[in-house]
């Protein structure tokens, strides 16, 4: 989270522990099932402003482009949303290999209504040069 998204990151207040909710989504409708949707992780964690929010992190992994995932990042952000009350961040990793494809938002308007999201993303291939930085924010510091 810090490396891939470091100024959402410093938002938040690390000295509260987040609360892993990743279970809770298959009561909504998220789940392994044929057909059914996941989200990969949901996240209670607290702000450094003192607000508490949810921040979903869904990580999508696949080596070529897909025209939905804009619009299935809007389900997940609803549908969490509907379900907790709370706003829902969400953040998307994107591990494809097309250089160009880069999707940050879904947007629907019609007759005057407009609906949609924007979200942070981020591009594994965008840091293709920094492998070893990003294995070393993942890493406990050592005892020295």
């Amino acid at each position: 989270m810090t490396f891939f998204f470091g100024e959402i990151a410093t938002q938040i207040d690390w000295s509260k522990r987040p609360r892993f909710r990743d279970k809770e989504l298959a009561g909504i409708g998220f789940g392994d099932s044929p057909g059914g949707l996941v989200a990969d992780k949901l996240v209670e964690v607290s702000l450094r402003d003192g607000g508490v929010q949810w921040v979903l992190i869904h990580i999508e992994v696949q080596a070529q482009r897909d025209g939905s995932l804009a619009r299935r990042v809007l389900d997940y952000n609803y549908r969490i949303f509907a379900e907790y009350k709370q706003p829902v961040a969400s953040l998307v990793l994107l591990a494809d290999d097309d250089p160009v494809w880069r999707p940050q938002a879904f947007h629907n308007s019609l007759l005057g209504t407009v609906m949609g999201i924007s979200f942070a993303a981020a591009k594994l291939l965008d840091y293709a040069s920094q492998i070893d930085a990003m294995r070393m924010s993942c890493m406990p510091p050592s005892g020295n």
